[in-house]
């Protein structure tokens, strides 16, 4: 994000990429959730393990139907 001239943090690259319906950050940043204004999931993104990854693909895929749903509500 430095050679874009953006910060690394989440509510910018929010901005920056303008056309995002949500964002998943970790834990970590879980302060930063609030300042953004889409949808958001918190959760570990750290993975560690093969059961780390099952864990944030199926937070990740969960997150992405909630907002499919939320889509099609707004359409009809």
């Amino acid at each position: 994000m430095s050679e874009l001239g953006v910060s690394a943090n989440s509510a910018s690259i929010v901005r920056h990429y303008g056309f995002l319906d949500g964002l998943i950050i970790d834990e970590a940043d879980r302060a930063e959730a609030g300042r953004i204004d889409i949808d958001v999931e918190v959760t570990a993104t750290w993975m560690r393990s093969l059961e780390d990854r099952d864990r944030l693909a199926a937070s990740c895929l969960d997150f992405a139907s909630r907002l499919s749903v939320r889509a099609e509500a707004r359409v009809t």
